[in-house]
């Protein structure tokens, strides 16, 4: 390609610097939702389809480099040109719609942590209002040109098609860059300070949780930088131009996808902190006394010095302890946690799961599917023939 305009080489360093980035806290953010809280949510997975659509759009710019993109239509033959347009259109679809369902997971998020509910209807107005604008922006983008496809074939021959003139370009451009700001400043300034504001934490804790929640003005930032080139973009070389424009858009989107990861990473961050702390830690001589009797008692054999010991040891000798005169054996049973209609109150069973507790004890009727845990003492006496069932 002739010429010595080429911004090609900026485009490809910033999109190597910030795809790691992404992939690792996405990476990172599905460890933890899937793995250590276990509660993968829906908000989880919009931020997933998010960086999906933002892996794609990257697929298409970083080929788009090498087909054109970043350079001046005069120094592109009119294929050359005509290619690197359609990447060029390509590329603010999957930016579209790959920022509006990122913006739309961290509201999700947001919700899931509120509860008040005027926070509540502004949060569900704001999900309702990216909705909307993501909408109306692709209808928008799709109806520049008559056909669509005519925004790169405009330059081979023999094309046909119209597009809008420069002033609704930028009136759509400017309004959209408006409505971007907006939701940026609500969701990442005004929502995470009413949430936190009130929390009974301390201030430095509550500064730094309001701090990961705000990242998401640095997506602001971005896009305030990118305004100036949006003006100019109608106006100029629609290649060349646009170099500043899909830079700042890409970091835009990058940073809203980091921002949204890092505000749910709370538990590894703990988790590592923590472990961090227990290494480099000593611990001072009481510590480690205490630590060597615990060690010693974990060691030794039960029942000999504490008088707790296992139920599997009693036999007639831990019996006579109790009742010399009376030899006992200790017998466990598990069976299907139902109750049956003749029920002693005076029993040792224990629910081993979970449903069915809420029952009475004396109620009689069945508590569900389940098991029970029954320990039962059988005393036998010298006098009698029969065995009495005691139950303790």
């Amino acid at each position: 390609m002739p010429g010595t305009d080429d911004r090609t080489a900026d485009i490809r360093a910033v999109f190597i610097v910030f795809i790691p980035l992404v992939c690792l806290f996405t990476t990172l953010r599905c460890y933890v939702r899937g793995w250590v809280v276990k509660a993968f949510g829906w908000d989880d997975g919009l931020m997933i389809l998010a960086f999906v659509l933002y892996i794609t759009g990257c697929a298409l710019v970083i080929p788009g480099t090498y087909n054109g993109f970043g350079h001046k239509l005069t120094d592109l033959s009119t294929q050359q040109g005509a290619t690197a347009m359609k990447y060029s259109w390509l590329y603010q679809v999957f930016y579209v719609v790959s920022t509006g369902v990122c913006k739309i997971s961290v509201c999700v998020f947001l919700i899931r942590i509120t509860v008040r509910p005027l926070h509540l209807r502004l949060l569900y107005a704001m999900l309702v209002f990216i909705s909307i604008h993501s909408i109306v922006y692709l209808i928008t983008y799709f109806t520049i040109c008559h056909p669509f496809v005519y925004f790169w074939s405009q330059l081979l021959p023999g094309a046909k098609g119209s597009c809008l003139d420069i002033v609704p370009k930028k009136a759509i451009i400017n309004t959209t860059a408006a409505a971007l700001c907006l939701i940026d400043i609500v969701m990442g300034i005004v929502i995470p300070f009413l949430v936190v504001h009130k929390l009974q934490m301390p201030k430095v804790t509550k500064f730094s949780v309001m701090g990961i929640m705000g990242l998401g003005c640095l997506a602001t930032v971005a896009l305030l930088l990118r305004f100036p080139y949006l003006i100019t973009y109608a106006d100029g070389d629609p290649l060349y131009t646009s170099v500043d424009i899909i830079i700042w858009a890409y970091v835009e989107v990058s940073l809203n996808i980091f921002a949204g990861n890092l505000a749910t990473l709370g538990p590894l961050l703990r988790t590592w902190f923590r472990a961090h702390a227990d290494t480099d830690t000593t611990p001072t001589p009481g510590q480690r006394q205490q630590q060597q009797q615990q060690q010693q008692q974990r060691g030794r054999p039960r029942g000999v010095w504490d008088f707790s010991f296992p139920l599997s040891t009693l036999d007639e000798t831990v019996g006579s302890r109790f009742r010399p005169d009376k030899p006992c054996v200790m017998v466990t049973q598990v069976r299907s946690q139902r109750r049956s209609e003749t029920h002693d109150a005076n029993n040792s069973q224990e629910e081993l799961t979970a449903e069915g507790r809420s029952t009475s004890a004396g109620s009689g009727r069945e508590l569900g599917q389940g098991i029970y845990r029954t320990t039962e003492v059988m005393q036998t006496s010298d006098v009698e023939s029969v065995v009495a069932g005691e139950r303790v």
